[in-house]
């Protein structure tokens, strides 16, 4: 049991000085949880165990790829025009500032959907609405918020998740290690939050918008054909796979990616996105290997299974909030990196040492520790800042308005409450 603190101990300094050091470079995290897992089986005097350090990252092999093809997916309708075409449309529709912000949200959000990352949506679809909102005489500050809110709603809603992903799959023994069956329990967590959000501040963010100082982007409704069909797709592969032959994410990306090509309102090269798309989704598929990573050799060292043993008569909700609560503060104090490294240990907890809770309650995990990334206590990287420092102009720190934070606290509400009530019906 000793050797337990100890490297509990160990991991948990190393990981809180490098999130400290690093909060302008996460990039660099992945690699120092990959040695913080190289150095724990030397303090069990189990020596060099490489082998389980790469084992690891084969549980979020799958989901990886998903996130990489959906990457490059989302790079060549960036670069092609049809998400400019799509937010133009949106923004020159004659609706209700309520209304106009919800199809604005969603159509930011689209990236996030495809590839489970809010760094996908902020690179392309909300730096493309935040200059957008600006030329149309929106402030700064509204201009990032809106593009920042539709980022983290993309997030969560379905069919892709990436911090829902890490922590279902981080305790793959006790059921099938896949993602598949949570589109509906993501859509009960994301949706009522952009229509809540679009309602109540569609008048506030949009009130004050003009006309477009620029000409249209050129293009044509047949631009969105790639995109409805993956839509399609999506929707068939998730309700409809009695029926229908299994494509899988990846094949599904591909054939959006092989329209996009053809049917695009300008012409781009495909190999320049197949390149630059992974970019959106490296940190977040990096940080799943190294947790993964991390959970291995957490379980050869004995971590894993003394604290189980341990809380094996902890009642069930302490064995939620508790770990929970954790993730979702320090995530906020140390940055989404030292959050993400706790799924080598929070999803096996969260789960029950006797593996008889429900799998939403590691999504409804997944969905809070996501939420912390719109909000940082110590300067860490947030969704907002992404996309702050992305715009030309004012390189002054920003600061949102408390409404912002809107959608983050009705994901967080409904995701405790999909956790805590008995509602596996949800899931197909």
């Amino acid at each position: 049991m000793t050797e337990t603190y100890l490297i509990l101990a160990m991991a948990a300094v190393v990981l809180a000085v490098a999130a400290l050091l690093l909060r302008k470079r996460e990039g660099f995290m992945p690699a120092v949880i990959i040695l913080v897992a190289l150095a724990a089986p030397f303090l069990s005097n189990q020596g060099f165990r490489p082998r389980e350090v790469v084992e690891g990252t084969f549980a979020y092999l799958d989901v990886a790829m998903w996130m990489l093809m959906g990457g490059l997916l989302v790079a060549l309708l960036y670069q092609n025009g049809t998400f400019e075409y799509l937010l133009n449309k949106c923004l020159n529709r004659k609706l209700s500032n309520q209304l106009k912000l919800m199809g604005l949200l969603f159509w930011i959000g689209v990236p996030g959907m495809l590839t489970g990352s809010a760094l996908a949506s902020a690179a392309t679809t909300g730096v493309l609405a935040a200059r957008m909102l600006k030329r149309r005489g929106l402030p700064r500050a509204k201009a990032v918020e809106i593009a920042a809110a539709g980022s983290f709603l993309g997030m969560v809603l379905p069919p892709l998740c990436a911090p829902a992903m890490l922590m279902v799959l981080g305790r793959a023994g006790s059921y099938n290690p896949s993602f598949e069956g949570y589109f509906v329990p993501l859509l009960a967590a994301g949706l009522p939050a952009l229509i809540v959000y679009g309602l109540t501040c569609g008048q506030r963010l949009l009130g004050e918008m003009g006309h477009d100082t620029q000409e249209a982007p050129a293009g044509s409704a047949a631009c969105l054909l790639p995109l409805a069909v993956v839509f399609v797709l999506v929707i068939a592969h998730n309700f409809l796979f009695m029926y229908l032959p299994f494509l899988g994410y990846p094949v599904i990306y591909l054939i959006g990616f092989l329209l996009a090509a053809v049917i695009a309102p300008r012409r781009v090269n495909p190999l320049t996105a197949a390149l630059e798309g992974p970019q959106t989704v490296l940190l977040p598929a990096a940080l799943m290997f190294a947790a993964g990573s991390l959970n291995e050799v957490f379980w050869l060292t004995g971590v894993t299974g003394n604290l189980s043993t341990i809380f094996v008569q902890a009642p069930d909700l302490w064995l939620f909030i508790i770990p929970v609560a954790a993730i979702f503060v320090l995530a906020r104090v140390l940055g989404q990196p030292f959050g993400w490294a706790l799924a080598a240990l929070a999803p096996t907890l969260i789960n029950g040492a006797g593996y008889q809770l429900s799998p939403l309650r590691l999504m409804a995990a997944g969905i809070i520790l996501a939420a912390a990334s719109y909000r940082s206590l110590l300067g860490t990287a947030t969704i907002p800042s992404a996309i702050h420092a992305r715009l030309e102009g004012d390189e002054e720190s920003l600061a949102l308005p408390v409404a912002s934070c809107v959608p983050v606290m009705i994901v967080v509400i409904l995701s405790l409450v999909i956790a805590l009530v008995p509602l596996d019906m949800l899931m197909i």
